[in-house]
């Protein structure tokens, strides 16, 4: 994580599990390094939960990566090759399975009970989140494995040697990243 200069983060995917604080952790550095934020579950959901199609998805996400900064949070399989071709450093949130379940349970809790808008205005229910099977804290229990897995092959891959490639494993670390760069 030393080794990154702040003149070479001009593209930048923000990765890691769901539920693991992609979109905050974009957010904060779209606001340090004044880049454009793209949050692809914006682009993906639909209101009323709908998925956007494929065939418009890539597109979409083709025409908001046009710009010379920009800052990616997301995991969409679909989307990968394009977003990382592109980007100059890929962050990825390695946090412990308990600091994502906590991170999920309350982020979920929060938003049920307070009807915090996500996602292109959606909402999300108790019963959505808690008694179904697209639930995302169940989502995030049979996911967490293969995104490590996934992730840690992804940095290790030589087609992404000329990345610079941030791997935050703690939410801490992720701070000191964020007050470096301040």
């Amino acid at each position: 994580m030393l080794g990154f200069r702040l003149a070479n983060m001009q593209r930048i995917a923000v990765i890691g599990v769901s539920c693991s604080g992609k979109t905050t952790l974009a957010a904060s550095l779209s606001g340090i390094l004044k880049s454009k934020l793209i949050d692809l579950d914006e682009i993906h959901w639909q209101p009323g939960w709908v998925s956007t199609p494929a065939h418009e998805l890539l597109p979409k996400v083709k025409s908001a990566l046009d710009c010379p900064a920009w800052i990616v949070s997301g995991n969409y399989s679909c989307l990968q090759d394009i977003i990382f071709n592109q980007a100059d450093t890929i962050i990825w949130l390695d946090y412990s399975p308990f600091v994502v379940a906590k991170r999920a349970l309350t982020r979920t809790f929060k938003r049920t009970l307070f009807k915090q808008a996500c996602c292109n205005g959606n909402y999300e229910t108790i019963r959505q989140s808690f008694f179904s099977k697209n639930s995302i804290l169940l989502w995030v229990l049979k996911t967490y494995r293969l995104r490590k897995v996934q992730y840690h092959n992804l940095m290790n891959d030589s087609k992404m040697s000329q990345k610079t490639f941030i791997r935050l494993s703690t939410p801490k670390a992720t701070l000191d990243l964020l007050d470096r760069l301040k």
